[in-house]
């Protein structure tokens, strides 16, 4: 359960220092949320923006860990 909580946070940390890299207004990640669930999954969210003209992009990602897994969130990337 701790193991999957300080993945949660160095997970987000290193969105965090990503999204600083690029451009202040490209990249910025939005609407950030965990859930966990007492004895089930933890489910981490957020919405990012690419607004390069070529692109211009908005999506919402997601990643589920299982409760007691250490594999890496579904679905996969």
């Amino acid at each position: 359960m701790h193991t999957t909580k300080l993945a949660v946070i160095g997970f987000c940390a290193g969105l965090s220092a990503a999204a600083q890299l690029a451009s202040a207004s490209a990249f910025d990640i939005t609407n950030l949320s965990t859930h966990q669930v007492t004895g089930g999954n933890t489910t981490i969210g957020f919405t990012i923006h690419d607004p390069d003209p070529l692109t211009n992009a908005t999506t919402t990602c997601t990643g589920t860990w299982e409760e007691g897994s250490d594999n890496y969130p579904s679905p996969g990337y």
